[in-house]
């Protein structure tokens, strides 16, 4: 004996049911604009239009439209959410990494100078005392790679020429200087090689007497 529903009449037929997808495309939806994000949000966007089109085409069987909409809208916030959470992270994260870098950069620079230095001594232990006119001479019998020529700009990526001063020899003042770098944006700094092969860095503004040595 079949047990009727006081509280629905005789004749009424059954509400018609949300499809699996709208009510994941809502619970995914949901989930995307706290912790998954696009992994979320792309899933629910895609479910509430299925379960939308679901719905359209055949009403009678199909309800849930409300559930596919809201999936469908948080899917949405969720990936704006993704974007700015991102983009926040990224401007933390960047101008810790361009320092990491730039001490990188000066790192390379000044072992790359202090290599420089090192062998104009050595060119002109077998050049009669005196150093070489240009960098350039130290390659390819004193230096491998002419890349230790040049200092990075981290910023750009450009590579720039150290500056030369020739006309030096083994015989000059110790602390003259040699060769220096093109300013290092990120830190505000120059390395600076001297006739006796020490490097040193040099914070901006530089002494004029020391770069007019250069000119």
């Amino acid at each position: 004996m079949t047990t009727l529903d006081p509280a629905v009449p005789p004749g009424t037929p059954p509400s018609p049911k949300a499809p699996a997808g709208a009510v994941w495309s809502l619970v995914l939806g949901i989930l995307s604009m706290f912790c998954l994000w696009i992994l979320g949000s792309i899933p629910a966007i895609i479910l509430g239009a299925l379960a939308l089109r679901k719905i359209n085409a055949d009403p009678g069987q199909w309800g849930g439209k409300g559930i596919a909409l809201a999936g469908i809208i948080t899917g949405s916030v969720g990936i704006l959410t993704g974007l700015v959470t991102v983009a926040i992270a990224a401007s933390v994260a960047m101008p810790a990494y361009n320092q990491i870098h730039g001490r990188a950069e000066t790192a390379m620079t000044v072992s790359n100078l202090r290599q420089v230095a090192l062998t104009c001594r050595l060119y002109a232990i077998e050049n009669e005392n005196k150093f070489p006119e240009t960098l350039e001479q130290l390659v390819p019998e004193y230096l491998d790679e002419a890349t230790i020529l040049f200092s990075e700009d981290p910023e750009t990526g450009e590579k720039l020429p150290f500056l030369y001063r020739s006309g030096l020899n083994v015989d000059s003042p110790p602390n003259e200087p040699l060769a220096i770098s093109p300013k290092i944006e990120s830190s505000g700094t120059r390395i600076i090689a001297y006739a006796s092969g020490a490097v040193n860095t040099l914070r901006e503004p530089i002494d004029p007497e020391i770069l007019k040595h250069f000119e």
